[in-house]
């Protein structure tokens, strides 16, 4: 008699994991679905595109060229060689926006919602997203999103510019400073 309830609480037990990992995967299946549905991948690959070309590198070499010309040692943007210096800045920009994949924040993603969001959530916002109305609106999301990453793409770039230049002049401050207080060390 304890053998027979070992055994069916063994197999309550193995059938309880099992429904378990199951509801685990249809959980994490719902949200991958409930992803694509919302065309995040689709958007984070405009978004990763956004950041390749959120600077001119034209503009980022005569920005930097401005704010710190000596950092450049003689070389100006007249020179034959400043061609390749905006080589160096797009080269630049480019590797800096490889820090991940569409996909990877995708299933980043899908693991959050799968987490966070409960079945019953996710099979609702399916629904709605599989309708038309939804298609429409995750469009109407998408080309919004295009729009603004460009704007905070040109807000960032600004406010790094300003931050660059202010960064300079205050270091230019601080080691005209250093450099006075050594000489009047050194004279006394």
């Amino acid at each position: 008699m304890m053998r027979l309830a070992r055994i069916f609480g063994t197999i309550a037990l193995t059938f309880a994991v099992a429904a378990h990992a199951d509801s685990n995967i249809s959980k994490i299946d719902l949200a991958r679905k409930l992803v694509k549905l919302l065309q995040l991948t689709d958007m984070f690959n405009d978004d990763l595109s956004a950041c390749k070309r959120a600077h001119d590198p034209q503009v980022a070499a005569l920005s930097a060229y401005k704010s710190n010309p000596q950092s450049f040692e003689g070389l100006t943007p007249s020179s034959s060689y400043w061609r390749k210096v905006v080589a160096v800045y797009d080269s630049f920009q480019q590797r800096s926006c490889r820090y991940t994949t569409s996909e990877a924040i995708s299933e980043d993603f899908a693991k959050q919602f799968a987490e966070k969001a409960t079945e019953e959530d996710m099979r609702a916002s399916i629904k709605f997203y599989s309708s038309l109305a939804g298609q429409r609106l995750q469009s109407a999301t998408r080309e919004a999103n295009k729009e603004l990453q460009a704007h905070l793409n040109e807000l960032t770039r600004q406010s790094y510019d300003t931050a660059q230049e202010l960064y300079q002049k205050e270091m230019r401050e601080v080691l005209i400073e250093f450099h006075r207080h050594q000489k009047e060390n050194d004279n006394t």
